[in-house]
């Protein structure tokens, strides 16, 4: 069968290494807003801060910092933990135009192990929930911002962890922002339960950051987490001006 595409114009896109910029920007005002270079900062990525079940780290590691998914490994989950973060990364889809859906260039990037915001081959195709940038089955992206395959995309993730009460009980859903090639496509979106797939049904303070091993040939490179105040005010608020626009 035929898969439709969409036929509307391509959206403004703002810069992403200027998006990029802004956004850190915002966190330097305490000491704490420090990015943490996950695949270290050589020509080989270092897997050191992740494990793939349980197992020291073992995905493929390609020149210039590049990592690819090795499906019989499993998930890349960090060690480390985190509640309000920016999650900033590349990432590359093989090209498979035999397939359709999900099975084009099929990955995630589970925020807090829960939360996946779905990476895809979603070039020129219609919006839905599973598409490039949907918060998978909660929301799907405003705008279809994806670039062809096997070219390097880029994500800005603003998340912001479930409030709980002195009992531990929910009071306030976790949220959401993200950016896909320097579009907002995701506007605070609340989190109602966790999505399927990640590592657990549970809402938790913390949690570490999951790259997901489906079954396809992924590539990630410069990922960054920066840890954010637990503070209801730390989500970013700013306007941009039309210079940073680029066609």
């Amino acid at each position: 069968m035929d898969v439709t595409r969409a036929q509307s114009r391509a959206p403004r896109r703002f810069d992403p290494l200027v998006l990029a910029a802004l956004l850190s920007a915002s966190a330097c005002a305490s000491p704490r807003h420090e990015a943490l270079d996950l695949f270290g900062s050589g020509a080989e990525a270092d897997l050191s801060a992740f494990t793939t079940n349980g197992q020291p780290a073992n995905w493929t590691r390609l020149e210039d910092g590049v990592v690819e998914v090795l499906p019989s490994a499993g998930n890349l989950v960090t060690k480390d933990t985190f509640g309000d973060a920016r999650i900033a990364l590349e990432f590359w889809c093989p090209s498979m135009p035999r397939e359709l859906g999900v099975d084009r260039g099929n990955s995630g990037v589970y925020v807090q192990g829960r939360y996946e915001v779905q990476v895809l081959d979603s070039f020129e195709m219609l919006i839905a929930l599973n598409s490039c940038g949907a918060i998978y089955q909660i929301s799907a992206p405003s705008v279809n911002a994806s670039l062809p395959p096997e070219t390097w995309q880029s994500y800005v993730i603003e998340f912001r962890a479930a409030r709980f009460d002195d009992g531990g009980a929910v009071v306030e859903n976790p949220r959401m922002s993200v950016w896909l090639n320097g579009v907002q496509i995701q506007d605070d979106v609340e989190l109602p339960a966790p999505t399927p797939g990640g590592l657990g049904s549970d809402v938790v303070a913390r949690g570490p950051l999951m790259l997901q091993a489906h079954s396809h040939l992924v590539r990630y490179r410069n990922l960054s987490v920066t840890p954010l105040d637990s503070k209801p005010d730390t989500r970013v608020g700013f306007s941009f001006g039309a210079g940073f626009l680029i066609n």
